[in-house]
């Protein structure tokens, strides 16, 4: 597999050579002195200069690259044991061609955001669709493709833009960390896929067994069951990708497991096997006492946090308080929902109708009413705004990018809300692409408009914007990996929603909140200062008043 680019090396060094580039180098030391050298080299302490650049990991550029290389490998990982032949032939056909456009057009960037992300969204997006008994394997193959050209598209962009911010003597050091991180989070990815396997599936799997599970190994019945359970238990892992994979959202851990309940007893005669499955209970999805706890939890902290800003705000002068008052606002609203919610109010259900396809029997049918917390979009939908205002302010963002911005954040919320009522139907989906394009066009005109904004400002400034607005969308993020793998896909129960989503308000609302505050107390560059009407209201300060005499 090295050969051709050994090769591809020495054939490069034969270039260079008679190019007159390469030049032979006499180091006039003995063999002890070389020895010496050589040894400093390597020592951890002594080298004079180290292996690892320190100081350059700590470059925002490389350090999100790596946050994404990993994020990656991690996701994809999950799913190695299933899907990896698939995956590596997919990116490898797309990589030559990728390499070859971003050879001519440059663009790394804008490659991975409008094609990489998009492509990698709707592939893992489409498996929770798909990924279901008697859907056919093309569509699976589909899929895969589509994460597969994503994943490449990803890849390169990220060890391009590595490579192309450092000089040139870095990159092999950088590159080698970075190989270093991927096959760490490979590591991790492949343990959290089995600790899933060995320690969340088994209790599932006692649990949904029916009474009659004595059937003999290697019976129709069992291998029924058994098959049954595997297929339907494939996305259980969608979850963990969606917190890995920022820009994603589920991810897939597919294949097939075939495990069986040890019988305690030997049974002495089979029952008939059965031409339905017996039984249809109604599934019920309802908050638990952990979420019950997370809510006035998130009561509690909303409660302090909105008194901290009231008082922080008060203490500084009037043309200052712009973001202590939207936060401040921001953290009043949400204790105010969260209280609602913590004491039942703003809950409804919703009904689906779950359709089990069955190759020799009939069809059967599963009602799930699952709880909706639909009083928090009103939260959202009078929260987000704010926050959008408190980072527009602090990067210069024109009105035109903000009142898109935040339009394109209500039609997320929106349709994510439409898509939950939508039943267990194809059409959840399109709203769901509806919500997923909304996110997309406010992190464009908040993460790139409002990057080019704030170069105007100052270098704090700018830093300091980039980092706040990027971990912002970064937990932005949440909404639509919670929506799809909670009440769009039924992967995860309210509880797990509830606390993704409790997570996503403390950061947006309260941490970023005192992050924002305190940066702004602490550092006069980055103070936003708004006068006029704010200030000082209405004032008749250059207004000419006209009598009737006068006018007369």
């Amino acid at each position: 597999m090295l050969t051709p680019l050994f090769f591809l090396f020495y054939y490069n060094q034969c270039k260079a050579q008679k190019a007159g580039l390469v030049l032979e180098r006499h180091s006039q030391r003995t063999a002890l002195e070389s020895i010496t050298h050589y040894g400093k080299e390597f020592d951890r302490y002594v080298a004079p200069v180290t292996f690892i650049p320190w100081s350059l990991l700590l470059k925002r550029t490389v350090f999100v690259r790596y946050t994404m290389a990993a994020s990656i490998c991690l996701a994809w990982y999950l799913w190695d044991i299933y899907f990896y032949s698939m995956l590596v032939r997919g990116s490898l056909l797309l990589g030559n061609p990728m390499g070859i456009l971003i050879r001519y057009n440059g663009r790394l960037r804008w490659t991975a955001l409008y094609f990489g992300v998009p492509i990698t969204v709707l592939g893992v997006g489409l498996m929770v669709y798909f990924r279901e008994p008697g859907v056919n394997i093309g569509y699976i193959v589909m899929c895969q493709i589509f994460i597969a050209f994503g994943g490449g598209t990803l890849v390169i962009c990220e060890q391009m833009t590595v490579m192309a911010v450092l000089s040139q003597q870095h990159i092999p050091a950088v590159l080698a960390m970075e190989s270093m991180l991927t096959n760490i989070s490979s590591a991790v990815g492949r343990n959290i896929a089995t600790a899933l396997w060995t320690g969340v599936f088994p209790r599932k799997l006692e649990e949904y067994l029916p009474a009659e599970a004595s059937y003999p190994v290697g019976s129709a019945a069992r291998d029924a069951i058994n098959r049954s359970y595997a297929e339907t238990a494939a996305a259980d892992a969608d979850c963990c990708n969606g917190f890995v994979y920022g820009d994603v959202g589920l991810g897939d851990d597919g294949g097939k497991m075939l495990m069986t309940k040890v019988s305690t007893h030997t049974p002495t005669s089979i029952a008939p096997v059965p031409t339905v499955v017996p039984g249809n209970e109604p599934i019920f999805q309802e908050l638990s006492k952990t979420s019950q706890r997370t809510l006035w939890v998130v009561v509690v902290l909303m409660a302090i946090s909105a008194l901290v800003f009231y008082t922080l705000g008060s203490r500084a002068p009037l043309p200052k308080r712009v973001v202590h008052t939207l936060i401040s606002i921001s953290t009043t609203i949400s204790f105010i929902v969260y209280l609602a919610l913590a004491t039942g109010e703003g809950i409804t259900y919703k009904h689906d109708v779950l359709t089990h396809h069955n190759k020799h029997v009939p069809n059967t049918h599963q009602d799930v009413y699952r709880q909706v917390l639909w009083l928090r979009y009103v939260n959202w939908f009078l929260t987000d705004p704010l926050a959008l205002i408190n980072l527009a302010l602090l990067s210069g963002l024109p009105g035109a990018h903000l009142l898109v911005a935040i339009v394109a954040d209500w039609i997320m919320l929106g349709s994510g809300l439409l898509g939950t009522y939508a039943g267990h139907t194809p059409r959840r989906w399109v709203w769901f692409t509806i919500s997923a394009i909304g996110y997309l066009t406010t992190v464009y005109h908040i993460g790139i408009n409002g990057s080019r904004a704030a170069t105007n400002k100052e270098a704090q400034t700018k830093r300091f914007f980039g980092t706040v607005s990027g971990v912002s969308l970064l937990i932005k993020v949440l909404f639509p990996v919670a929506l799809a793998a909670g009440a769009l896909a039924l992967r995860i129960n309210v509880d797990s929603e509830t606390v993704i989503f409790a997570i996503h308000d403390i950061f947006l609302q309260g941490i970023i909140g005192y992050w924002l505050v305190f940066t702004h107390d602490a550092s006069p560059g980055i103070t936003v200062l708004v006068d006029g009407f704010w200030s000082h209201g209405l004032g008749n300060e250059g207004a000419i008043r006209i009598t009737e005499e006068e006018g007369a």
